[in-house]
């Protein structure tokens, strides 16, 4: 029987090999399959936890702001926004 070190080690591993062919395949993509790859996970997430979309709403939401936040400063310091 492994080890927790040499199972975490396993998934270190197989999480990396996953990084980087991401990191190889995504670029490839089009619009459409992107978009298609993104609502096809967030229907994936809906069936695997439902009543989640609250939380991503609130991420999202908590990340809009601050977003919004940062480029308004970022229109002041360059002097479009009074």
């Amino acid at each position: 029987m492994p080890t927790l070190r040499e199972i975490l080690a396993g998934y270190e591993e197989a999480n990396a090999w996953e990084r980087e062919e991401e990191r190889q395949r995504l670029p490839r993509l089009s619009v459409e399959d992107s978009i298609r790859q993104y609502l096809d996970m967030c229907d994936w997430v809906q069936e695997i936890a439902p009543g989640t979309e609250a939380l991503f709403l609130e991420e999202k939401l908590a990340h809009y702001v601050a977003l919004h936040d940062r480029l308004e400063k970022a229109a002041e310091v360059m002097g479009r926004v009074k």
